[in-house]
């Protein structure tokens, strides 16, 4: 049983489910084992709902899912046999363009293993994957069966071959569809009985990576205990979103942002919609993430930095869709800014936006679902589980430097404030003129200049100067 090492969250999350027990995220259960939590005593709550080709919702509970994770878990010891007195945990990476079901039970099944998973965006290029593959000494490869995703990886071995001579090369295998993990008769019975390996607190269990759009990507290790931190940020928000249906439909799995609704189905009850299971999976459109969140009965609408502007700014222009947006809790968007327009359009039509801020090495900076929607909608209130210090850039403008403290750990530390170990995020916000506590993300602190005067001056600014 592992220590007791993290600060017990309020209890705000489950109180009017009949489905749903909250799981102990105190560090006496570990992320691997929350599925065996729930088999015990959520089995009939929600976990993924979808709509299929007869356009019937079909649920998977935790009842279901856990199978299948043990049956994800059998899948990762075929790949790579280990077990725990062989030392360091192995790590599967996932290069895949997989749907979300199986590629987040595919997770959840390496880290009940006891393996560490390795989430790979296939949007990287191949001397990056095979960056990644040396940097982080990556044992195992599940890939997808797309031909892109073939193509990348091949690419990337042979850089890997020939470009650090002293790496291991992983072994590779398709990446398991829906049916490998869901089909009764896919995985044998003794998957059922397959223990789950126990590795401490402080082992990775996930690593990410950053975008790499100025350099290499570089890999982000989430240990247990970080996952269980990022486990319990709804505890300290304003809702209890027990329950309440995210439309992920436009995310994808290897985004820090699918990964975090994985985390918290398992820590909160969220329950997830996406597209039915497919290989190849269905590639989403505005047109068919609005259709899909709508049938499923979606509460909240999770939009992407890469549909930000297209999918909102396509959805305005509908006034049925816009009405039925204003029926929704919330439409969440994040990792990009939206036109000032829109969204005034969309406030202004009774639709309740969220802009979400977090960071793959700091979790979510923001308040994750607010109890209710601000007319300033781009100003946030932040997480108040995160320290924030706020360090002035001398134009009325602050970088943003969040602070380890006892119940928040950033992943990446990068320097200290009086003694303190912390991570500066080069963000830049400054504060609302009239409501204390929100802030709005203007730019970065690398946009800027100094001149020979002292003074400063931002890129950005003077580029659309010269432009306009």
């Amino acid at each position: 049983m592992a220590r007791l090492t993290i600060p017990s969250p309020p209890q705000t999350q489950g109180l009017s489910s009949k489905t749903f027990c909250p799981p102990p995220l105190d560090g006496s259960l570990l992320f691997g084992q929350i599925s065996e939590w729930h088999e015990q005593h959520s089995p009939h709550h929600r976990l993924f709902t979808y709509v299929d080709d007869t356009d019937r919702i079909q649920d998977i509970t935790w009842s279901d899912a856990a199978r299948a994770i043990r049956a994800g878990a059998w899948l990762a010891r075929e790949c790579v046999p280990w077990k725990q007195e062989m030392g360091k945990a192995p790590i599967i990476g996932i290069l895949a363009a997989s749907d979300t079901i199986p590629y987040a039970t595919m997770v959840m099944g390496i880290v009940h293993a006891g393996y560490v998973a390795f989430i790979i965006s296939i949007r990287n290029s191949p001397a990056a994957v095979a960056h990644l593959l040396n940097n982080v000494e990556v044992n195992h490869v599940l890939v997808g069966r797309e031909q892109a995703s073939q193509d990348l990886i091949q690419e990337a071995i042979v850089m890997l071959k020939s470009q650090y001579s002293s790496a291991g090369i992983p072994s590779v295998s398709a990446m398991p569809v829906y049916e490998d993990l869901y089909s009764p008769l896919s995985v044998p019975s003794l998957a059922d009985e397959l223990p789950c390996s126990l590795l401490s607190l402080d082992a990775p269990t996930l690593i990410l990576h950053s975008s790499g759009s100025t350099a290499f990507p570089k890999p982000i290790i989430y240990t247990n205990r970080r996952v269980l931190e990022l486990g319990t940020t709804p505890y300290y928000g304003e809702l209890d979103i027990t329950g309440l249906v995210f439309s992920i439909h436009m995310m994808p799995m290897f985004h820090s942002i699918g990964i975090m609704h994985v985390i918290l189905g398992a820590s909160c009850g969220i329950v997830t919609a996406v597209f039915a299971p497919k290989s190849p999976p269905a590639a989403p459109t505005t047109e068919t993430v609005f259709q899909g969140a709508k049938a499923c009965g979606c509460d909240i609408i999770i939009v992407t930095p890469a549909f930000v502007e297209c999918a909102l700014e396509s959805w305005s222009r509908n006034p049925e869709y816009v009405a039925w947006l204003a029926t929704l809790k919330f439409l969440w968007f994040g990792g990009g800014p939206l036109n000032k327009e829109v969204g005034d359009f969309l406030s202004s039509q009774g639709v309740s936006l969220c802009m979400g801020y977090g960071l793959t090495e700091a979790g979510c900076i923001s308040v994750f679902i607010p109890a209710r929607s601000y007319p300033d909608w781009e100003y946030i209130p932040f997480n108040p589980a995160i320290t924030a210090h706020m360090l002035p850039q001398g134009d009325g403008t602050y970088e943003l430097i969040v602070l380890a403290s006892e119940r928040d750990h950033p992943c990446l530390i990068n320097t200290q404030v009086d003694g303190v170990d912390a991570y500066s995020t080069s963000d830049r916000l400054a504060p609302h003129p009239s409501l204390p506590g929100f802030w709005r993300i203007v730019g970065r602190t690398d946009d800027q200049i100094m001149h020979s005067t002292g003074e400063k001056a931002s890129v950005v600014c003077v580029s659309n100067a010269l432009i306009n």
